[in-house]
């Protein structure tokens, strides 16, 4: 494994100060990728280069908050440096998110800021963020009861090797009609990973009202989304009606 040398770079010429930082991102990002612990690299240098935004060192400092590596142990700056990253689009990190809205710590526990960032990183292919979006949609204690798609993203990443899914799933099939599972299989059968950007912080604009009167509608045109009610047709003569004298 690599590990990041601790050095004073004040004292470096600035030679080997560019040489020492350039290591410092390959690593970052080489064990960021192969999921490495957070400590094995030293605190100051990924603070450092989370500071400027790397987004791979945002993840592993999140990591090392949640561990308590390096520093004091705060699952509230976990999910500060974790949100950072996620808001980048890096899959582990909106996993990592969402697991802690799922439980409650360090945030608000909260099923639906859950499932939106485990959606995000699920939909890209990590299969560890696919069995918990499935385990919160399964969860009815969390109030976000979904069993066609918490099948289909147990099933996920049971085909991705993950036993305790793919337990979770035979067991969540129990409950299931047979008309739920099929459709569940379906949508496992179609899923294809996305590179998708991150989840909107805007909220969904809210709808405007219809104008009540459209003038420049044309006449012919008829409006289907409510019943015409005809008035009743009658042969009898209209009656006369006598002036007042």
């Amino acid at each position: 494994m690599f590990a990041v040398p601790i050095h004073n770079l004040d004292t470096m010429n600035s030679r080997r100060s560019c040489r020492w930082i350039l290591l410092a991102f390959t690593c970052i990002a080489t064990l960021a990728a192969s999921g490495a612990r957070a400590d094995e690299l030293d605190f100051g240098t990924v603070k450092s280069l989370a500071d400027k935004g790397d987004v791979n060192a945002q993840l592993i400092l999140g990591n090392m908050h949640l561990g308590g590596q390096g520093t004091a142990k705060s699952s509230v700056e976990a999910a500060k440096w974790f949100r950072k990253s996620a808001e980048q689009n890096n899959a582990r990190a909106q996993s990592a998110l969402g697991k802690l809205y799922a439980k409650g710590d360090g945030v608000g526990k909260d099923a639906g800021a859950a499932a939106k960032w485990l959606t995000a990183a699920a939909e890209q292919g990590l299969a560890d963020a696919q069995a918990q979006l499935g385990l919160v949609l399964r969860d009815t204690s969390l109030g976000n009861k979904n069993w066609v798609e918490a099948y289909k993203w147990l099933n996920l990443a049971a085909s991705a090797g993950d036993t305790a899914a793919e337990r979770a799933r035979d067991i969540l099939a129990n409950s299931m009609s047979a008309v739920q599972i099929t459709e569940a299989q379906r949508l496992s059968s179609e899923f294809t990973p996305v590179s998708s950007k991150p989840p909107s912080k805007k909220k969904d604009a809210p709808k405007k009202d219809a104008p009540k009167n459209d003038k420049t509608k044309s006449p012919a045109t008829k409006d289907v989304s409510k019943p015409v009610i005809e008035p009743a047709k009658t042969n009898a003569p209209a009656k006369r009606v006598e002036p007042k004298k």
